[in-house]
């Protein structure tokens, strides 16, 4: 094997345990968020967890995987059970793009303390912040906003 396969197949096995543990935590936040507003519906389905398999989408994750975007089960979230529906759906849906800046930050802290050339880590979160910036300015400018970070059930 070629060394560029090489270092490609160990990025991608160090690439599993970062979607997992993002795509946990997104999704986590946006159910912790909900009930903390008092909609008890992600708790009641199981969702409010922490458990990646929770919240694994099969296709979602291999295109994660693969080409560096994708999704996750969405949380599902009930408007009618939230005190103040409209803010309250706002604050549900920023809460999965809050948590990874902050799992962001928590990973840059996790590379400085390995020592790690300033000037590589700086590469790393530029080019991955740039990405990331992009996609939630397109998420933000479209005509649904902050409502297509999450899913609301009606029943």
């Amino acid at each position: 094997m070629s060394e560029t396969v090489i270092s490609w197949l160990f990025e991608k096995l160090l690439t599993i345990p970062a979607i997992l543990i993002a795509l946990s935590v997104h999704e986590y936040a946006h159910a912790r968020m909900a009930y903390a507003l008092g909609d008890t519906t992600a708790k009641n389905f199981g969702r409010m967890t922490l458990n990646p398999l929770k919240h694994l989408d099969p296709l979602g994750a291999l295109c994660m995987f693969l080409v560096g975007f994708g999704w996750a089960k969405p949380v599902p979230v009930n408007s009618r059970n939230l005190k103040k529906p409209k803010r309250d759906m706002v604050l549900v849906s920023i809460a999965g793009p809050l948590s990874n800046i902050l799992l962001a930050f928590l990973g840059l802290l996790f590379l400085l303390s390995l020592s790690l050339s300033a000037v590589v880590v700086a590469t790393v979160v530029n080019e991955r912040y740039e990405y990331i910036l992009k996609i939630h300015t397109y998420t933000l400018k479209t005509d649904k906003g902050p409502a297509l970070l999450s899913q609301s059930i009606e029943q």
